[in-house]
């Protein structure tokens, strides 16, 4: 009985094991889904700005995306960076995720 249980123990464990590892794989990724895009597009999170350019304050960044995007998308966020040479995240209520990537 016991080499009966161990069997069936060994091939359930199999399959088992094979679903576990996907679902732990597939969590890692969302879990660092920000990190792999860094990774991926690194042009994306870069800006190359003049040694003499200011960036906008946020109202004025903020006015100036609502200028250049359809009326049918509202900005809901601003992820500024305290790095010169990174771009700002902008987040809009109607497109769920996705952000925009913005030269400030």
């Amino acid at each position: 009985m016991k080499k009966i249980f161990a069997k069936i123990h060994l091939w359930l464990s199999l399959p088992l094991g094979i679903v576990l590892t996907i679902v732990c794989l597939s969590g890692a990724v969302l879990v660092f889904e920000g990190e792999i895009t860094r990774a991926l597009h690194p042009e994306l999170y870069r800006v190359a700005a003049p040694a003499d350019a200011r960036p906008l304050r946020p109202s004025q960044l903020a006015d100036r995306i609502g200028g250049q995007v359809p009326d049918s998308l509202h900005l809901v966020s601003l992820q500024l960076s305290a790095r010169s040479d990174e771009p700002c995240m902008a987040a809009f209520r109607e497109t769920g995720r996705k952000q925009l990537s913005v030269d400030p």
